[in-house]
């Protein structure tokens, strides 16, 4: 388990609904979505997504879909909109065309 487990949550994470008669704790929710992106043995993976848990905004009572969604977007966010900035910068510099000689 990692350590990062023993830092705080928000109130509204102590309970994840996954259906209206089934529950979870954050704990069981970690391991759900690390094996749903199939991310497992990545450990970054998993401090990052423990890391981001910690600033979850939503209130209580959280669903699954909804957690599993804000996670996505937060994930997406941080890894596509960087490089995709570069590229379009290098775009309408015109530095992505090889010159020719």
């Amino acid at each position: 388990m990692l350590p990062e487990f023993t830092k705080q949550y928000p109130q509204s994470l102590n309970r994840i609904f996954i259906s209206e008669s089934e529950t979870c704790d954050i704990h069981g929710f970690v391991r759900q979505y690390i094996e749903s992106r199939n991310l497992r043995g990545n450990y970054q993976a998993q401090h990052d997504v423990v890391t981001a848990l910690q600033d979850y905004p939503g209130l209580a009572p959280v669903r699954l879909y909804e957690l599993n969604a804000w996670l996505d977007k937060t994930f997406r966010r941080k890894i596509f909109c960087r490089p995709a900035a570069r590229l379009l910068k290098r775009m309408s510099n015109n530095d992505y065309i090889p010159r020719c000689g």
